[in-house]
């Protein structure tokens, strides 16, 4: 349950609408914290033996997908932060469009400290997917505190380097502290100058008319996704799944793979 002092969803809109980002200070419990790094730590090094299989050598401190590693990553989803504030941003219900994970080390290079936005085009006053980022460990200037270019979200242009350099913001913040913003900001990961890795989840929801990076439901298997929770089924695409044949197309509302209040 969310305290008081959690900013409610009207304010929540409020800044995202202005800077195009909101932040909750120390959200996650430390416990949380410790399994989701040991947790992490792991995923990480599997995920790197795929990627240096595959031939992705740019993909160094990065993790996707890591839902399919359960566990403290799945505890995490079920605890459904800040939810009414997410709802709000679509004015919708939300899936999971993808869960992944960011580990920066001293020196290490990555896709993920250029500039970039989680839109390929710009949407605009459209709400399509919301970025959601938790700090495993402080973030700080000296390990490589995100940027964020306040109010890049309103604007179609990609932002000159310099720009970027000059004018975005730095999220630092203590462990546990969970920030939300708009697919359309541009923002980059830091360099990490220390010894210790920045570790965090970075997760993204669309609406359900978006479909997700990973095929959820087809991972865990349709037998286990009916018996979910139905929150956590319908989070993970349950409820706005794809017919493949006229059979599936021609059903009554209640039993159509594709839900209303998905869009």
């Amino acid at each position: 349950m969310l305290s008081d002092a959690i900013k409610d969803a009207p304010a929540f809109l409020q800044e995202v609408r202005t800077q195009g980002w909101s932040r909750f200070d120390s959200l996650v419990p430390e416990d949380d914290l410790k399994a989701l790094r040991a947790a992490l730590d792991e995923a990480c090094a599997r995920c790197r033996e795929v990627q240096l299989r595959n031939g992705l050598a740019n993909t160094e401190g990065t993790a996707h997908h890591v839902l399919m590693f359960e566990g403290p990553f799945m505890d995490f989803l079920t605890r459904y932060y800040l939810d009414a504030q997410i709802e709000a941003f679509f004015q919708s219900q939300y899936i999971l469009n993808s869960f992944g994970a960011v580990v920066t080390h001293k020196d290490a290079a990555s896709y993920a400290m250029n500039p970039h936005r989680d839109v390929r085009s710009f949407t605009g006053e459209f709400k399509l997917i919301l970025n959601l980022l938790l700090m495993l460990d402080d973030f700080t200037l000296e390990n490589g505190a995100t940027y964020l270019l306040s109010g890049s979200h309103t604007r179609p242009e990609r932002p000159s380097p310099e720009a970027f350099a000059r004018d975005a913001y730095r999220l630092t913040g203590k462990a546990g502290t969970i920030c939300l913003f708009d697919a359309n900001l541009w923002h980059a990961a830091g360099k990490n100058q220390t010894e210790q890795p920045r570790r965090a989840l970075t997760l993204t929801f669309s609406k359900g008319l978006v479909k997700p990076q990973f095929d959820y439901i087809r991972f865990f298997g349709e037998e286990r996704v009916a018996k979910m929770d139905p929150r956590l089924r319908q989070m993970l695409g349950w409820d706005a799944r794809v017919p493949a044949s006229l059979d599936e197309w021609y059903q009554p509302v209640e039993r159509r793979l594709y839900k209303p209040g998905q869009d």
